[in-house]
């Protein structure tokens, strides 16, 4: 076993953080917006699914627009968007099974 840097551990987290953040989250709440766009039987016009894809638009939007640069100089601003973004998702079960 060899020692870990610190230095290393925190480039690894960044670039982890990079990689979920910038590539994979995107991905996943376009194929999710998608879905709303698509539900069946009228429920894509419901009031609840309309505030669903808001948020998720949204949330697109703040991963995407976030600049990469400042993610590889200091990724803990880009991990505290992150956050506010779970924050804003808190409320996504209850409003998914409302259907208000």
């Amino acid at each position: 076993l060899s020692p870990v840097c610190l230095g290393s551990l925190r480039r690894a987290a960044s670039i982890n953080a990079e990689y979920m953040g910038k590539k994979e989250l995107p991905i996943r709440l376009a194929k999710l917006i998608g879905d709303l766009e698509s539900l069946p039987y009228g429920l894509s016009g419901t009031n609840s699914i309309n505030r669903l894809r808001r948020i998720y638009i949204a949330s697109f939007n703040q991963m995407v627009t976030y600049p990469t640069t400042e993610i590889e100089k200091d990724f803990v601003p880009f991990v505290e968007l992150l956050r506010d973004i779970l924050r804003n998702h808190r409320y996504v079960v209850p409003m998914t099974a409302t259907l208000a």
